[in-house]
């Protein structure tokens, strides 16, 4: 775990280059993101860090939104590569002669791709767990967008990010914030633009920890736990 942490800054450039040729020609109106779990997060930090000229939907289920068109850039993304209901949008995506675009680390859905003729970023499998692998599946999916023509610039962005990271230096933070919750509940709280920021803290709390977290953000909170 501690080494998964510390190189977590490597992630960005691998998911950059796993991604440097997944490609689809065609004018695109709106994307869609297909994915539960710890592999719908790029979607959601994607809404965040960004502000597309386009509309995003994050498809956490079986099959496609009624949106989907030929239109949509379909992006399926599961780490493992065997999620069904990630699994399911690609199918429905065959089905509908839409050619959507595989983000994994192998299983089933890279070899749909395979199968198929139909690009795929296949990313490193060395972090335990997906929720461990969001800088590979963000930066992949960025790269895709930049390469379909529907974003530019972003990924030297976070290059740039990634040189200054330097997780080595919070480990006394880390240890000393574990040992204040201990026997607590957290509360995650942080303003609209970091909500899925938040999303992710709670979500390492539960899974990591293995304790009972919760988050909300302004202005939202202000309507109902502001009240409590």
């Amino acid at each position: 775990m501690k080494q998964v942490i510390l190189n977590f800054p490597q992630q960005f450039a691998k998911g950059i280059e796993a991604a440097k040729h997944a490609k689809i020609e065609g004018v695109f109106d709106n994307l869609i993101v297909c994915g539960v779990g710890g592999s719908a997060l790029p979607g959601s930090l994607l809404l965040d860090m960004a502000d597309l000229p386009f509309p995003v939907f994050i498809h956490r289920n079986y099959g496609l939104p009624a949106i989907a068109n030929e239109k949509s850039l379909i992006i399926c993304i599961s780490f493992s590569g065997n999620t069904e209901e990630t699994l399911s949008a690609f199918q429905e995506a065959l089905i509908k002669n839409l050619k959507p675009i595989a983000i994994t680390t192998g299983g089933k859905l890279q070899e749909l791709a395979q199968q198929n003729n139909l690009p795929a970023a296949i990313v490193p499998n060395d972090c335990l767990q997906p929720r461990f692998g969001t800088g590979y599946l963000v930066c992949a999916l960025i790269k895709i967008l930049e390469n379909c023509g529907l974003a530019k610039g972003i990924s030297q962005e976070i290059l740039k990010t990634a040189n200054s990271l330097k997780p080595e230096n919070f480990e006394t933070k880390g240890t000393d914030l574990a040992k204040k919750l201990t026997d607590k509940i957290p509360v995650v709280y942080a303003s609209s633009q970091y909500k899925s920021v938040a999303k992710i803290r709670k979500i390492k709390i539960n899974e990591n920890s293995k304790i009972m977290a919760f988050r909300n953000y302004f202005p939202e909170l202000n309507h109902n736990d502001m009240v409590g």
